[in-house]
């Protein structure tokens, strides 16, 4: 399974959000449809093996993971919550399925989700992670985005990512900093 997350332009989140998870690779499948006639025609397949198979978690997987590829993200929204009915504890699904609310526009549904993810599985540290860029720069709460980011360095202290992730914390608590002495001097105090 992979996981895709829509670029924030803060240069030490470029490759922060650009990571992907580990599991079945994806990429020789969408190789192999482009040769055969597209994504749409991938897409069309797997719609249609869905359609045959409904109970088949892979397939819908495999579709989720395909939509979302393609930028697709309320249609792959629809193929997770699907094999989430089949398999609710699937954290990962669940993580890209919070990944594409937060696409489509809807960052309050993803925090729900990553926390979802999170309270059945405390280690899951993309749903930690993605939860922390969610909150820091969707919804501008950056004191839990801060925590959050801090315990995903506490779970993945070897991430590969840990240095991008250290200097994010780092900006976004000089920004914090920044905005309440901004308010303050608007408020009219002086240090």
């Amino acid at each position: 399974m992979r996981f895709l997350f829509l670029m924030v332009v803060v240069p030490p989140l470029m490759l922060l959000l650009s990571a992907c998870k580990e599991g079945p690779p994806v990429q020789a499948e969408r190789g192999e449809h482009r040769e055969a006639g597209g994504v749409g025609t991938a897409v069309e397949g797997l719609k249609a093996a869905a359609d045959n198979s409904p109970a088949d978690l892979e397939t819908l997987i495999r579709l989720g993971n395909l939509l979302m590829d393609s930028g697709r993200f309320e249609e792959a929204a629809g193929a997770y919550e699907e094999a989430l009915r089949l398999d609710p504890m699937n954290g990962d699904v669940r993580t890209d399925l919070a990944t594409c609310y937060r696409n489509s526009g809807s960052p309050e549904r993803a925090v729900e989700e990553y926390r979802r993810v999170l309270e059945q599985d405390p280690g899951h540290r993309l749903a930690r992670r993605n939860l922390a860029v969610v909150l820091a720069y969707d919804l501008g709460r950056i004191g839990e985005a801060v925590e959050e980011f801090k315990g995903y360095l506490e779970a993945s202290p070897d991430a590969p990512d840990a240095a991008q992730v250290k200097e994010v914390i780092r900006e976004l608590m000089e920004r914090s900093a920044q905005d309440s002495r901004d308010r303050l001097r608007a408020e009219g105090w002086r240090r």
